[in-house]
């Protein structure tokens, strides 16, 4: 559940010796603006094939919401 300050609130989880557990407020990811991701789009060079790699490594991450390290762990099975 999300507050007015952008932070989630999550329940104290208890621990084995009757103590709980003090947790930091987890705090929703900030977003591109649609000129950013446009920005970063214009980036890579499409004319050379790391250019087109890169291309389309971000276009996924950006259409998905895969994080990076998400990416990095794909395998060519993953895929439709």
């Amino acid at each position: 559940m999300a507050d007015p300050s952008g932070e989630t609130t999550r329940k104290p989880s208890p621990s084995r010796r009757g103590f709980t557990k003090a947790e930091r407020p987890r705090r929703l990811p900030t977003v591109l603006t649609e000129d950013e991701q446009e920005a970063l789009l214009q980036q890579p060079n499409p004319n050379h094939r790391t250019g087109l790699r890169s291309l389309c490594l971000l276009r996924l991450m950006l259409n998905t919401g895969l994080r990076a390290a998400e990416v990095l762990n794909l395998k060519v099975s993953d895929i439709d």
